[in-house]
């Protein structure tokens, strides 16, 4: 143990992945002039079986093995680069793992990596030789190691996660099954020691929130983003970020004023009910006028329809 000198302690800034999920990066978090999953951190996904978290994963997966980084983007002077992705799989078998990937229609590159590797230090040896950004462990229920739900061996297992991760500053999802009274599948400790915490519910039957509650040590707490489910893969479909007066501000977004949109919306419906209003009395006022006219006579019905200056004084 050892006590600091604050003008002796350098601060680390944090770096981001983008994920080129708009959503996505939003949620996660912004600094360093980039919204985006924080290098050398780590994150739970967790939610229960069946909600989406291994297609969403993947989703993940194809959007930054696929993209090629600009340097300017992120003020680095290098290459345009690709990202490493590594995806460890036990739930199911590789082929089927890349039958996931693939139903889109894109091809698997060459910068993805899937692993069965079943221990963590075959996992973190793995990501030392691999040397991804983006780390995917579906799902953590699988791993030897937190079976035994040992707090003590659960928090020795994140700790050498940790330390890869923070060594080849990637990002590592921890996928997490919970049970459908909402609580963790096993061990309830491992969110308390990782840095950002998204809890996944399903919504409707091709649909799901992804929020983050309570934990994000890099970015807001309270927000959510929506999924939905299609054929070929998972995808966003919400637009919460345009909301952010903030998100708009720094990305140069269209900010959406929700409130601006309440009174438009508040006027037009005014507008509106004045407009039926005034058709509502035209129409009472003809029926009631044609209420009147039927109680007249023949000759009332002439003289109340003919124009007086037609008759002469010798006529009246």
């Amino acid at each position: 143990m050892s006590i600091y000198k604050i003008e002796d302690i350098k601060s680390k800034p944090v770096l981001r992945l983008p994920t080129c999920i708009p959503e996505l990066d939003w949620i996660y978090g912004y600094t360093s002039g980039v919204y985006g999953l924080p290098s050398g951190k780590m994150s739970l996904w967790a939610g229960e079986k069946g909600t989406g978290k291994s297609r969403a994963a993947i989703e993940v997966c194809r959007r930054v093995a696929g993209h090629t980084y600009n340097p300017k983007d992120y003020g680095q002077d290098r290459k345009p680069w690709k990202c490493n992705v590594l995806y460890f799989q036990k739930e199911v078998d590789m082929g089927t793992l890349l039958g996931w990937y693939k139903q889109d229609g894109s091809t698997v590159p060459s910068n993805f990596y899937p692993s069965d590797s079943a221990t963590i230090d075959e996992q973190c040896q793995d990501i030392m030789n691999v040397k991804p950004l983006l780390v995917i462990v579906d799902s953590i229920n699988m791993l030897r190691e937190f079976r035994s739900h040992s707090d003590d061996a659960i928090e020795e297992a994140i700790d050498k996660y940790r330390k890869v991760c923070e060594a080849t500053l990637c990002h590592i999802i921890f996928l997490q099954q919970l049970n459908k009274d909402g609580s963790p599948k096993g061990s309830s400790s491992i969110a308390h020691l990782l840095d950002v915490e998204m809890i996944l519910k399903r919504m409707c039957s091709d649909g799901f929130s992804m929020a983050c509650p309570q934990k994000n040590r890099y970015g807001k707490t309270g927000i959510s983003i929506w999924w939905y489910h299609t054929p070929k893969k998972a995808q966003t479909n919400s637009d919460f970020r345009l909301e952010d007066k903030e998100y708009c501000k720094k990305t140069g977004a269209k900010y959406r004023d929700l409130e601006a949109e309440g009174k438009a919306f508040q006027r037009k419906m005014q507008i509106e009910e004045e407009r039926e209003d005034a058709i509502r009395q035209a129409q009472e006022e003809e029926e009631y006028e044609a209420y009147l006219d039927s109680l007249r006579t023949p000759l009332q019905r002439f003289i109340k329809r003919t124009p007086l200056g037609i008759f002469s004084q010798k006529d009246l």
